[in-house]
């Protein structure tokens, strides 16, 4: 079994998980978080994807 983590932007969350369903991926998990950079005043929201291949 592998496993990927993932960062990536929620702009391209869509595509991420379209390109994973044609490689069919049995597993995905997906969930939004929110930080701050060193300036600790600038949030970004980014996703991170969990991906389980047996």
């Amino acid at each position: 079994m592998k496993e990927i983590i993932a960062i990536i932007r929620p702009k391209k969350n869509v595509p991420t998980k379209e390109a994973l369903d044609k490689l069919s991926v049995p597993s995905v998990t997906a969930t939004s978080v929110l930080g701050r950079g060193k300036q600790r005043g600038i949030a970004t929201e980014l996703d991170i994807i969990f991906v389980r291949m047996f």
